[in-house]
């Protein structure tokens, strides 16, 4: 199952826009949706998986 990952931050339209779209893939398709707070330790552990790509 595809899975994406949403980095959202306070107050953010991106964040939002974002949620609208996948809500509209997971009617259509089976992802599994997960967010992560911009200041959280796991947004720096995804900082970290990016640089080893």
């Amino acid at each position: 199952m595809p899975r994406v990952t949403v980095v959202s931050a306070p107050a953010c339209h991106f964040c939002e826009d974002a949620d609208q779209a996948l809500a509209k893939l997971e009617g259509e398709f089976v992802i599994a949706v997960e967010h992560v707070a911009l200041d959280s330790d796991a947004d720096e552990l995804l900082d970290i998986a990016l640089d080893n790509l």
